[in-house]
């Protein structure tokens, strides 16, 4: 489930608040984030005192700038949110620097990223991550904490140059003070990982050992947490080639976790969950698809009360504008936001149990969900792009399955030209957008468009400094296919050639997408009637076939 609320708290959440856990956070989907109408108004008494320039950006301040970046991200409003959050940075970096300036930069940079503003977390974890190293020094716990929270945030954005260097100067602070490791033991999780994709598969091994080590000194060693490192360790043993040594580990870890992921336990089951998202990860499909329809016709409920009572409003006489008072007026408006907030609740619980209808494969009962969502985006014309991105999306995939391309290509376009214009061409939800477009003009017969989304998106992903092999095969085997609709089978053998090469080298093979380029190569081969390259792609196929 993408659109997963949780509540944004104004005034900010008190400093000593839990963290948001990372694990949950990426920057390729907005997170939408539930507000109140009291919350909403406060967020735009201070935006109209800021821009009347009634509010210094001053420490005095900095809370309400920073809740009124949040609450201007929670609208959809992500380019503003950003620069109000640039503001807050701004503050912060005026401000002598101390041990209490840095941690409550790093709590603001927390909830940023909690929301998936990742540009705004960025600037406020690097802004205190500054402070912190002024005031305190590398060998700080708290220096350490942000500059590991910086380094996942630059994995999140497949930045490895930066994420490297930050890692760097960790493992260089760990080496002068071992007792930081015991205490945050993920960081050599991290580190392992970021050790196995510069091949340097010893050290890899090696952090992976020690986070297991301080892992087991730990009371209570969360078990995920030693499954990870089991796992890691294991991954760095095969890439050594010392399979029966990756092997144990791998098994232990299985014992830690079942298949799916989740920790294996001996204690007495918890209280029922009763969430959509927790009902649908534990599948219990048909609860969860109950517990989205009466939270559907919980906000339809609510609604009609909300508009009932405005209706009520407006028409008693004393709202009428000759005679309305200021208190009145207050009332209509407060009645109208909360209406707004309403209708957001509307939008998102209807998408929600959509996505659960279409996951389940019942695209019928799916449908007439996204097209009321869809219809009831009058609450905030200006700033409802990646809202509207996503219910086109889903709209444009739902027609792709019923087979009206057309209208599927249309649906794409507007999520394109929403999440483009919102959040810039890169974004991994113009991309997905892109290449649902390239796949529907391939379908279409029209190669020549398909072919350009496709050469594009490899580019894109080729330049990258940690490029994703998954991600450019997905786009390089439908290029090659494309081609040898085209007939340019020279074009089409060299990005199945690059398929192939992708999985030969390092790392562990994925047998599917070899197998693919090899396959393709071999047609090629044969096509042109070269009949020894053709027999030695046959060769190769068989052997990963009898070891598959």
């Amino acid at each position: 489930m993408r659109s997963l609320l949780f509540k944004l708290v104004l005034p900010l959440l008190a400093l000593s608040a839990a963290p948001q856990a990372f694990g949950a956070v990426q920057c390729d989907a907005t997170r939408a984030i539930k507000l109140s109408s009291e919350q909403l108004a406060l967020a735009a008494q201070t935006e109209a005192v800021l821009r009347n320039g009634g509010m210094t950006p001053d420490l005095a301040n900095v809370d309400a700038i920073h809740s009124l970046s949040l609450s201007q991200f929670a609208g959809y409003r992500q380019r503003e949110a950003t620069s109000t959050a640039h503001v807050v940075a701004t503050i912060w970096q005026r401000e002598t620097p101390s041990a209490a300036i840095a941690a409550r930069a790093y709590v603001h940079a927390q909830q940023q990223q909690a929301q998936t503003n990742c540009p705004a977390a960025e600037e406020l974890f690097s802004t205190a991550l500054e402070i912190a190293r002024k005031a305190l020094g590398d060998g700080d716990i708290l220096t350490v904490r942000i500059m590991h929270e910086l380094a996942i945030l630059y994995r999140l954005q497949r930045r490895l140059p930066e994420r490297l260097a930050l890692y760097r100067r960790i493992a260089d602070v760990l080496r002068a003070d071992p007792t930081l490791g015991a205490r945050l033991p993920e960081l050599y999780l991290e580190m392992s990982d970021m050790a196995f994709r510069n091949k340097d598969f010893k050290q890899a091994e090696q952090y992976a050992r020690d986070a297991m080590a301080h892992l087991d000194k730990g009371a209570k060693p969360p078990p995920r947490a030693v499954a990870t490192a089991l796992y890691e360790a294991a991954a760095a043993l095969y890439a050594q080639n010392q399979l029966q040594e990756g092997d144990k580990l791998r098994d232990r870890a299985n014992t830690i976790v079942g298949a799916d992921g989740v920790a294996k336990s001996s204690a007495p089951q918890a209280a029922a969950v009763d969430s959509v998202a927790a009902l649908y990860k534990s599948g219990q499909i048909d609860a969860a698809l109950a517990k989205a329809l009466q939270r559907v016709q919980a906000a339809d409920a609510k609604m009609a009360e909300l508009t009932q009572a405005l209706t009520v409003l407006q028409a008693d006489p004393a709202s009428q504008p000759a005679l309305a008072t200021a208190a009145r007026k207050g009332e209509l408006a407060k009645a109208s936001r909360a209406i707004e907030a309403q209708q957001r609740d509307s939008v998102y619980a209807l998408a929600d149990a959509g996505e659960l209808y279409q996951s389940q494969g019942r695209l019928a009962e799916a449908e007439p969900l996204y097209r009321k969502a869809n219809a009831m985006l009058t609450w905030d014309k200006a700033s409802k792009s990646t809202l509207a991105a996503r219910l086109a999306r889903e709209l444009g995939i739902l027609a792709r399955k019923k087979g009206e391309m057309k209208e599927a290509v249309q649906f794409q376009q507007i999520a394109y030209a929403n999440v483009e214009s919102e959040l810039g061409p890169d974004h991994p939800d113009a991309l997905e957008a892109q290449a649902e477009l390239a796949y529907l003009f391939a379908a279409q017969g029209r190669l020549t468009e398909a072919g350009e989304y496709y050469a594009a998106l490899a580019a894109r992903e080729e330049q990258r400094a940690d490029a994703d092999r998954d991600m450019l095969s997905d786009y390089l085997l439908p290029l090659a296919e494309v081609q040898v609709r085209q007939g340019n089978l020279s074009g089409a053998e060299s990005n199945f050639n690059k398929v192939a090469l992708l999985w030969r080298q390092g790392g562990t093979k994925n047998v599917p997408y070899l197998m693919a380029g090899l396959t393709g190569l071999g047609k090629i081969y044969t096509k042109q009637g070269k009949v020894a390259e053709a027999k030695r792609i046959d060769t190769e196929l068989a052997a990963l076939k009898r070891a598959k």
